[in-house]
């Protein structure tokens, strides 16, 4: 019970899936483990990058994770989707409905995940800045971790540089210096 997650974990960081594990593996998918199940689409979708169909499934599978009871699940979920880096196009329209609620650890692995898609997302995030005041701060550090590929977000971020709120401020200007 406790080794299967793991293994699966091991296949997809391996890239590679003998197909009597892959048939096991796709069992998994429909485990009523939200972990085991999480962690089994992973692993496909990483091993099967052109199986688009899988990819969708996987990533609405991840996403629905963000919000599961278990804090380890919405972990597991939130890093999975940031190692499988998926299509812009597929991904944040799905991401945008799980966001909503969320509490504020899996939003944090959340838009670390949503950085991966890079230049992308970033319309996403200046969006994020500009309607919810409780995830600025995160919002900025996460686009001064993306570096240039964030530099569209360049203007927004400046005007956070003289916000009221300190931390904002500083996390501004730090996220500008790694921008630029």
């Amino acid at each position: 019970e406790h080794v299967a997650p793991a293994a699966t974990f091991v296949l997809g960081e391996l890239g590679t899936i003998p197909a009597d594990a892959e048939t096991v593996i796709r069992s998994n998918t429909k485990s009523e483990r939200p972990g085991l199940r999480a962690v089994s689409y992973w692993a496909l979708a990483r091993v099967n990058p052109d199986d688009m169909v899988l990819r969708r499934e996987a990533v609405v599978e991840l996403i629905a994770r963000l919000k599961d009871e278990n804090p380890q699940v919405r972990q597991v979920a939130a890093r999975a989707l940031a190692a499988l880096p998926p299509s812009p196009e597929l991904v944040i329209p799905i991401w945008e409905e799980a966001m909503k609620d969320a509490d504020s650890t899996t939003v944090y692995h959340a838009l670390d995940a949503l950085a991966t898609l890079g230049e992308p997302a970033v319309p996403r995030l200046v969006s994020l800045l500009e309607t919810h005041d409780q995830l600025r701060v995160e919002v900025t550090y996460v686009l001064g971790q993306m570096g240039p590929a964030a530099a569209p977000a360049t203007d927004a971020l400046a005007k956070l540089v003289a916000d009221e709120d300190l931390h904002l401020a500083t996390e501004a200007a730090l996220a500008l210096g790694h921008v630029s």
